[in-house]
This record gives structure tokens, C-alpha cells and sequence, in this order.
């Protein structure tokens, strides 16, 4: 009970940094963009030092989304990206939520893009 405990501990902090500080790191290395490669998230991981354990989370974050399925595949992750993304927002419910809003889009639990019917309404007379 207490070692799953710490591996989520473990893992919320791996996942924190991955939201908070990997950005910046990304766009000081690479310049601003979209979508990073599986190869300039690897090493942004690496020359900062911020735990690789959980690498999937972080390329589900910063790899388009077309790329990111094949490298979870292929590291066996058994979750979608967007699966991880759902459980990086369950795992920051208590925080802030203003860092999500550039790396998850309006509402990444959901996979809601926004664009929806706001309910106003139709035409009339």
C-alpha cells in the first residue's frame, strides 16, 4: 500500500514536471511549436534531468498526435495518448489548471475541442 502510494507520488511529480518546466525546455532548445519529435522530447528529458520513467505522458503531451500512438505502441504503453492525457488532468484536479490550457486544448478529459452548440439558437422571424 505505501510503495503505490510513493509510485504515484512518483509519478504526479514526473508528470508536473512534464506540464510545467518541459515546455519552456522545449522551446529554449527548439524554438515554439505546436509538436515536438519523439527525438527532441527525449533529449530535453535527458539534458534537464526530469525523470524518463514516465516518458509516455510526455510524448503524449508534446508529439502530434498522429506520431505519438506508434511510440506508445512501441515502448508498450497499453493507454492512448489521450487516455494519458485524462489521467494527467485527474492527477492535477487540485492545481491550477491555467498550464493545461496550451499543452491540452479546452478540455482534454473530455476530448471536447470547443466549437460545440452553446445552446443560443436558431433563426426566428
Amino acid at each position: 500500500m505505501i510503495s503505490k502510494f510513493l509510485e504515484r507520488r512518483r509519478k504526479n511529480k514526473a508528470i508536473k514536471n512534464y506540464i510545467r518546466k518541459l515546455p519552456s525546455y522545449l522551446e529554449k532548445q527548439y524554438g515554439k511549436s505546436r509538436h515536438y519529435s519523439e527525438e527532441q522530447v527525449k533529449s530535453a528529458l535527458e539534458k534537464h534531468n526530469i525523470s524518463s520513467k514516465y516518458d509516455s505522458y510526455a510524448y503524449s503531451l508534446y508529439v502530434s498526435p498522429k506520431e505519438v500512438e506508434g511510440i506508445l505502441i512501441r515502448l508498450g504503453e497499453s493507454k492512448s495518448g489521450k487516455e494519458l492525457r485524462q489521467v494527467m488532468v485527474s492527477a492535477f484536479i487540485g492545481y491550477s489548471i491555467s498550464p493545461f490550457g496550451s499543452v491540452f486544448g479546452s478540455d482534454a478529459a473530455t476530448g471536447d475541442s470547443g466549437g460545440g452548440d452553446s445552446g443560443g439558437g436558431g433563426g426566428g422571424d
